[in-house]
């Protein structure tokens, strides 16, 4: 710590206040935690008829789409919108099947053509790049009707790391 943080010499005054403990103070934390789950939930992947109203804080999500790409149908995920924090919602299933592990073992670095000199995970961008003409249809839809709401993306264990690709490649589109 003190190596790439030189002037932070008490790290205890410092920590990262992303916790759980701080997610009643962020509107966004615990939708995102609880989109994340109901990533895992489908049956068949059909995110559409979950029930959301149960869990307030996404009792007034609304699931609009939702994808399945890859090897099998193995990458999956929803998108909808909620109006209580003005988002609208794309969520990753992480981790749940062999196909998935295999894109976990694909560690090859490829390089990266949003970042000069950078390179990623081969696998979790594979996975990206096709889910991404999905995921872009279904926020451009809705882009359509709430222009003023916040695009925020989302996912657990694999579901994350696709989840912080496709905020990067939304964000050349709509912004931070």
């Amino acid at each position: 710590f003190a190596q790439r943080f030189p002037n932070q010499n008490d790290t205890s005054k410092h920590m990262l206040t992303d916790s759980a403990g701080s997610y009643p103070s962020d509107p966004l934390g615990y939708a995102s935690l609880y989109l994340s789950e109901f990533a895992y939930c489908s049956n068949g992947g059909d995110f559409m008829n979950l029930d959301y109203s149960g869990i307030s804080y996404v009792s007034d999500f609304v699931p609009t789409a939702q994808f399945a790409v890859g090897s099998g149908g193995s990458i999956t995920g929803f998108i909808g919108y909620q109006p209580s924090v003005n988002a609208i919602w794309v969520a990753f299933r992480g981790s749940s099947d062999i196909a998935n592990w295999v894109t976990n073992v694909d560690f090859i670095r490829t390089s990266y053509p949003l970042c000069g000199g950078c390179s990623v995970h081969e696998g979790f961008y594979t996975s990206t790049k096709q889910a991404l003409p999905d995921v872009r249809s279904a926020v451009e839809q809705l882009r359509a009707s709430y222009p003023s709401y916040k695009i925020v993306v989302t996912g657990h264990s694999l579901g994350a790391a696709l989840a912080t690709l496709t905020a990067l490649e939304l964000s050349t589109t709509y912004g931070s």
